[in-house]
């Protein structure tokens, strides 16, 4: 990490300058790296969310909070549990990381933005939905690395269920198996909406706060500090965004299919429906901490590799 972070002496940039690279391939393989340093870092964090999420969608409870899923998860499936469906996290963060950062520059530029701007007379509601597009966009492409991700994490979750997936090659055969090629897309409207939120908002309330926070001389440009408060800031805004699509995402995607029919939920519309209904509107925010715990390192690890790689290599 420090590698990376060190030889960046331009650390605080504003989000859309770090989501820019000389060419749109340089972005998504620099996007990907930096997605995949964030996800090995952040995935105890993102399962335990997920659990979190998953509870009292049956009407049963399981845990009392998030440490409560730690010390359940360990002593009942190892430590290794905690990184439970790392495998198809990878791939998704090397392609919908990669294209959510690669696309975002070049689809900003498509819907009226010259690339000569300067990033802060760009318009915020460009800035926007040029975010929210790109990340619609690689979300459809890459749900299925995201449905093995979050089916991986909850397998085995309560007591007595046997874990139905050996390994991302198995659950991928499973699935296409049970319920068809298409299956690989179920719960892809709940994803979109919210990469859609989630992009829209990280890319553009970045640059926005870091303004703010540095005309208030709060924080100062160039520093860890001053990045790391952006994305902290940042990412409560898109935890808060997004969350309710996060929920029903993991709802859809993690519940049990019997005789190739889904046990809970027949899609986005009911899955939201049926929890506010059952458990009060509060319930579309569960497993909030985590989410944000993991949004603002996350952000941070993403900011600084993806600056640190067009810093070393911007004379190649």
């Amino acid at each position: 990490f420090f590698f990376f972070a060190q030889p960046a002496k331009h650390c605080a940039v504003p989000a859309a300058a770090i989501m820019e690279a000389k060419s749109v391939s340089r972005g998504l393989i620099f996007g990907g790296i930096a997605s995949c340093s964030a996800e090995i870092v952040t995935m105890p964090v993102d399962v335990v969310k997920t659990r979190l999420q998953m509870q009292g969608a049956d009407g049963k409870k399981l845990y009392s909070g998030v440490m409560d899923v730690v010390r359940q998860t360990v002593k009942a499936e190892g430590t290794v549990a905690l990184w439970k469906g790392i495998k198809p996290a990878l791939v998704r963060q090397a392609t919908y990381g990669g294209m959510r950062y690669g696309f975002y520059a070049p689809i900003r530029n498509m819907i009226g933005v010259d690339a000569n701007t300067p990033k802060d007379a760009i318009p915020f509601y460009k800035k926007f939905l040029a975010g929210g597009l790109a990340g619609a966009s690689a979300s459809f492409i890459c749900n299925p690395t995201d449905l093995m991700k979050v089916r991986m994490q909850v397998d085995g979750m309560r007591s007595g269920d046997a874990v139905r997936y050996r390994g991302m090659g198995h659950a991928i055969t499973t699935i296409v198996k049970e319920e068809g090629a298409l299956g690989l897309w179920k719960g892809s409207g709940p994803n979109i909406g919210r990469a859609t939120v989630l992009a829209a908002v990280e890319l553009s309330t970045y640059d926005e706060i870091k303004k703010r926070l540095v005309a208030a001389n709060i924080i100062v440009p160039g520093t860890l500090s001053g990045v790391f408060i952006t994305a902290v800031a940042s990412g409560f805004f898109s935890a808060v965004a997004s969350s309710p699509f996060d929920v029903v995402k993991s709802r859809v995607m993690g519940q049990r299919i019997i005789n190739g029919k889904p046990e809970l939920y027949t899609g986005m519309v009911d899955c939201f429906v049926k929890s506010i209904k059952q458990e009060g509107v509060f319930s579309l925010w569960k497993g909030f901490l985590p989410n944000w715990g993991r949004l603002g390192p996350r952000g941070l690890i993403c900011f600084l590799v993806m600056e640190s790689l067009n810093e070393m290599l911007k004379h190649h």
